[in-house]
């Protein structure tokens, strides 16, 4: 039963103001309120903490949660010490296996098997390294499926006994700015790059087609990468023959040296050499061959890497390996 109530008017000689209420119809909208508030506070605190106060990094439940997947793989924190032959790739997924070998006198400077599978909302990359000395290395990128970025990067150097020599963590994070740093962009790769950054970059199908990639080179520089698609010819790799499309990645000077002159510039081009990349040109855009020269800003010799074979992750062979994936057949 409603109840009705007067009050006297407000303003002398106006219309006397009445109020109808009716007590269940009033808690029934005030509790549908409260539900709905509640609701979106709650909608609120995920997404600020899913996707950060700006939404351009992880917020702590997301990293937290990451953080656990890379624990359970083997990759991160208390098993960074684990024997890297630990680190096997899922079964079904394609392993791909090149070898680094110097320009000059054509020795092997390394071998490495390497892999992608997913993680959550991300592409896991992950890269075993062996050296002719016996070391080994485990190195590993978290690539985001909404960012053309890395969001997590790091790598162990182990020696022939498996006891971890050197290690690097990487995090793209907003507070990698520390004082007097450059402003870095938000779609960042630490120095150390995959080939897989390049099919992420640029649409291969085109040919002239360009992209960017950032790399943080110093904890108060970057550096920025024009990717361009050039043309598609036949190679031969150890691998087999393909039908390849030539990428090339040149640094952008004035990113190096951002305090120089512009005039000044042109002089450094030619110490920063462009790194010449062939991929399959046909999905999955394999990665097939590098070349990359040493120079006074680039350490190292020089060197070329090749794909010399690639199979499907199962069952058998001492890598869980089975034939190589014929789906995909090269050319010629």
């Amino acid at each position: 039963m409603g109840l009705i109530r007067d009050f006297p008017p407000l303003i002398p000689g106006t219309t006397q103001c009445r109020f109808f209420e009716k007590p269940a119809k009033t808690r029934r909208r005030r509790i549908l309120t409260l539900v709905t508030l509640v609701w979106l506070l709650t909608w609120a605190l995920h997404a600020t903490f899913a996707a950060g106060t700006d939404g351009s990094q992880p917020g702590v439940f997301a990293i937290q949660s990451l953080d656990s997947m890379l624990s359970a793989r083997g990759l991160v924190a208390g098993n960074f010490a684990t024997n890297p032959a630990t680190i096997k790739p899922p079964n079904g997924t394609e392993v791909d296996e090149t070898v680094q070998t110097a320009k000059v006198d054509g020795r092997t400077i390394s071998r490495t098997r390497s892999w992608t599978e997913r993680l959550d909302r991300n592409s896991l990359h992950i890269e075993l390294t062996t050296f002719p000395e016996q070391q080994s290395q485990v190195a590993f990128w978290v690539l985001p499926d909404d960012s053309p970025g890395c969001s997590i990067f790091a790598r162990t150097l182990y020696d022939k006994n498996g006891r971890p020599l050197q290690s690097e963590f990487w995090r793209n994070d907003r507070q990698l700015r520390i004082t007097g740093a450059a402003d870095f962009p938000a779609d960042l790769y630490p120095e150390a790059l995959p080939a897989i950054a390049l099919t992420r970059a640029v649409d291969f199908s085109h040919r002239g087609a360009s992209g960017k990639i950032d790399q943080q080179l110093s904890p108060y520089g970057f550096v920025d990468q024009t990717v361009t698609v050039k043309d598609s010819d036949q190679l031969q790799v150890p691998a087999g023959r393909f039908t390849a499309v030539k990428v090339e990645s040149q640094p952008n000077p004035s990113s190096v040296l951002p305090t120089w002159p512009r005039f000044t510039l042109s002089a450094v081009s030619p110490f920063l050499p462009t790194t010449i990349y062939y991929f399959q040109a046909d999905p999955p855009h394999r990665f097939l061959r590098k070349e990359q020269l040493g120079t006074p800003f680039i350490a190292g010799p020089a060197g070329i890497t090749e794909l010399v074979r690639y199979y499907i992750a199962g069952s058998g062979g001492t890598d869980g390996a089975i034939e190589p994936d014929r789906s995909q057949k090269p050319s010629g």
